[in-house]
């Protein structure tokens, strides 16, 4: 997938906007009208590994190496109005995504993803509402 604002312009070569996992669109009516949907297929879940639970601590990393990953994050304390997951390297190239609980918002932080000049569209914060209940 790729945003056509900038898909002939990306600093890649092979494969470029071909590596994304199989999705299902939909159209649903919502209380704002028709949206879009995009959900992973049912298929995908195959690939899924056990369960662990993690104590989140604010401020604090939680290193892992990805492989199988599905991240699931259930919020226990009501007074938490922002949570965000970073992914990194070594060369402190990152990407964030997270959620705004006061503005119901979710969204995605790649201003420090990597080469980025290509686009002046592209190293942003971008921000959605959140249209899910649960």
């Amino acid at each position: 997938m790729s945003n056509w604002q900038y898909t002939q312009t990306v600093p890649t070569k092979n494969w470029t906007s071909a590596m994304t996992i199989p999705r299902e669109l939909a159209l649903q009516k919502t209380t704002d009208g028709v949206r879009l949907f995009s959900t992973t297929v049912k298929e995908m879940e195959s690939l899924r590994l056990s369960k662990i639970p993690v104590d989140v601590q604010q401020n604090k990393a939680y290193p892992f190496s990805l492989g199988k990953l599905t991240l699931s994050i259930y919020l226990k304390k009501s007074n938490v109005d922002e949570f965000g997951i970073e992914f990194s390297n070594a060369s402190d190239k990152k990407i964030k995504v997270g959620y705004i609980k006061s503005s119901n918002l979710v969204y995605i932080n790649r201003t420090r993803s990597g080469e980025t000049d290509f686009s002046d569209k592209f190293p942003a914060i971008h921000y959605a509402p959140q249209l899910s209940k649960d």
